[in-house]
Parts: structure tokens; C-alpha cells; sequence
């Protein structure tokens, strides 16, 4: 069942799609605790099938992160996969620290705050 629930922030980040042994990239073009969505230009992907996207990431002060997210593909189009996140309670810790950080990337410089 795909969520809507809660507020989407607009991206642009690269992203490594994985699925059993196979590796592609593609763009996260918005997301929100709860969900995905990333342009995949020239990939097929089922629905319901389960996705992992890793994306590579720095928060304002230069700190290098990763973040492994589970998801399963609940909406698909030619160029495109809306992905649900996986979780046994969500949103998860590691998406609302990767919401955390985007948000502070995205906010003005004066409102800029350090991660604790």
C-alpha cells in the first residue's frame, strides 16, 4: 500500500538500485520518510518487487554518510519507480536522519543548524 503521509522534499541525488546481484544507478528525485521517487531511465522493475537504494552523502559540515534503504517499487512508469521503504516500524531512524540532513542542505545558510 503506498503512503502519502508525509511531507515530500524535492531532490536531486544519485542512487545505486539494487536487486539480487544486480547494480544500477539512477536519481532520487523526491522523497520523504516514507518513500522514493527515482528516475531509472532503461531499467525494468516489477511491482511490489523489493529494490535497495544506497545513497552516498554530505551534511553541511562535510561529514560523509551512507544510507542503505529497503523499498518496494508500488508505482512504476517508463522512466521512473515510486519505491514504499521497508521497515518494521516507519519511518525508520536512518530516514528521518537522511530527511535531517537534505532538509539542512536545503535551507538557507543563517538557518543552517550542526547535527547532534
Amino acid at each position: 500500500m503506498e503512503h502519502r503521509c508525509s511531507p515530500r522534499l524535492t531532490t536531486d541525488l544519485k542512487v545505486r538500485l539494487r536487486h539480487q546481484k544486480q547494480q544500477r544507478s539512477g536519481r532520487l528525485l523526491n522523497c520523504s520518510t516514507l518513500g522514493f521517487y527515482i528516475s531509472t531511465e532503461g531499467l525494468e522493475y516489477a511491482l511490489h518487487q523489493r529494490v535497495a537504494v544506497d545513497v552516498a552523502l554530505r551534511d553541511i559540515d562535510g561529514n560523509a554518510y551512507t544510507f542503505v534503504f529497503d523499498g518496494r517499487v508500488v508505482r512504476k512508469g517508463e522512466n521512473y519507480i515510486a519505491l514504499e521503504l521497508e521497515a518494521a516500524h516507519v519511518p525508520t531512524q536512518s530516514a528521518l536522519n537522511f530527511i535531517d540532513i537534505l532538509k539542512q542542505l536545503q535551507a538557507p545558510r543563517a538557518q543552517q543548524r550542526q547535527l547532534g
